[in-house]
């Protein structure tokens, strides 16, 4: 085990190089032949790496809507690159380099060197349990990468538009000095889908660790990519096939999400955010007062989500990772918000409520929950997009769905925030719902910018 470790560490430090100083992941040149594992244990060892594997980008997380921060949060509590996002300032980084844009880029160089590795094994090897395990994982993480950065720094996906817009930079082999340019946006959520499905066929049904990913998991991403893709239908089917895998879901009657002593059930897949952000656990940053305010009576996300700290911030303790960082990977209730959602946009309301209602059910006082019921699409869509927004907070969503759910008047959202007096005004569709690629990129790849 040390000595899996060992290795681990030093590719992983490779890889790690590509971020370093100031300087971005595509201008660097890492020497693959240092060191390049082989064996299988080893090449398992590398995508057991979670500091580096199970990271999300997080930056969006501050510039939603579900969290407001006072002068003093924003001036003591928010980096740099922090505080820009909070405001929706054209310039983010300031020159600084950005962990949202390195690490799934990481994430991928490290797929691409298992897969290549994976390549040159004898066919016989191939057909292994172990080999297809390793295999599948690989893709899935590099399917996870992209994705991540699609949600950051390209524009929202549009199926009317996708084939026409600049998507992003595809890597599919460990050369760093290849490059392949931005693509389209349906190119690059090909390339999501593609990896996804292909690491369907390869990934076992159980795993040992939920920072693995099994079948479940790979089913709930494409799900959810078919959800940001706006393909209902494909969510759907994708969302019910997670389903069916046998996921947990926790009674909140019984157990909250962050103290049950077996590890939350309802995790699919564990993955955190790419830093540790200091305003997490600041008494100046809490959850907006409107959205608390949401929260019926007897609906228990309302006290095991939150308490109300001496200077009348709500602060969030309702993270599914049970310790202070945020958990961004996937569970059981997200899916059958996807499933409800996805079946309401198709005309199923049928299938829309009683998803909803199996979930609700589990968030309500004991025998108090009265089942949602209607008849008229919009009004279920709206109950169900009103519902994940209350479960899903501090999961690295929100700023996805605004995106998505802002191409659609009757669901858009203009978001205001006042930092020292002056007025921030973040309208839908704005151009500041992508964020700008680091200049570090930009001036080493000649790719084009983002507008801001």
């Amino acid at each position: 085990m040390m000595n899996m470790k060992k290795i681990a560490i030093v590719l992983v430090a490779l890889c790690m190089v590509l971020g370093a100083c100031q300087k971005e992941y595509l201008e660097k040149k890492p020497q693959k032949s240092l060191l390049v594992p082989r064996k299988l244990p080893e090449l398992q060892a590398l995508l057991d790496n979670v500091t580096l594997m199970n990271r999300q980008t997080s930056l969006t997380w501050i510039a939603g809507d579900d969290f407001t921060a006072s002068d003093a949060g924003v001036n003591s509590f928010l980096s740099v690159s922090e505080r820009n996002s909070y405001r929706w300032n054209a310039d983010i980084y300031e020159g600084i380099s950005s962990s949202d844009w390195n690490v799934p880029y990481e994430q991928t160089f490290c797929s691409n060197i298992i897969l290549e590795a994976l390549a040159e094994y004898p066919e016989q090897e191939q057909a292994t349990q172990t080999y297809r395990s390793i295999k599948g994982a690989a893709l899935f993480f590099r399917a996870f990468a992209l994705y991540n950065l699609l949600q950051e720094f390209a524009v929202p996906y549009d199926p009317q538009t996708a084939a026409s817009v600049m998507g992003l930079p595809i890597r599919t082999q460990s050369d760093i000095n290849l490059k392949p340019g931005r693509g389209t946006l349906a190119e690059s959520y090909a390339q999501v889908m593609t990896d996804l499905e292909s690491a369907l066929t390869l990934v076992p049904e159980k795993v040992p660790y939920n920072t693995r990913p099994g079948k479940a998991a790979v089913l709930g991403y494409l799900a959810r990519t078919s959800l940001t893709m706006q393909n209902y239908p494909l969510a759907l089917k994708y969302a019910s096939d997670c389903l069916a895998q046998g996921v947990s879901l926790i009674d909140f009657n019984t157990t909250a999400p962050y103290l049950s002593p077996n590890g939350n059930v309802e995790l699919i897949f564990n993955a955190g955010d790419v830093t540790s952000y200091s305003y997490i656990g600041s008494a100046e940053i809490g959850l907006s007062p409107s959205l608390f305010d949401t929260y019926a009576t007897d609906d228990l996300r309302k006290t095991l989500f939150y308490f109300k700290r001496p200077n009348g911030n709500y602060y969030y303790r309702g993270s599914y990772s049970q310790n202070v960082a945020q958990f961004h990977g996937l569970a059981t209730d997200e899916v059958l918000l996807i499933k409800a959602e996805a079946a309401a946009r198709t005309g199923d309301l049928s299938t829309a409520l009683q998803a909803l209602n199996e979930l609700m059910q589990k968030r309500w006082k004991a025998d108090t929950f009265q089942p949602f019921a209607t008849n008229d699409q919009n009004e279920a869509i709206r109950l169900i997009l009103e519902h994940r927004r209350k479960e899903l907070v501090g999961r690295g969503t929100r700023w996805t769905d605004l995106r998505r759910l802002n191409q659609d008047p009757q669901f858009a959202v203009t978001i205001n925030r006042t930092v020292a007096g002056v007025n921030y005004v973040l309208l839908p569709n704005d151009p500041r719902y992508t964020y700008p690629i680091p200049d570090g990129e930009i001036n080493g790849s000649g790719i084009p910018q983002n507008p801001r």
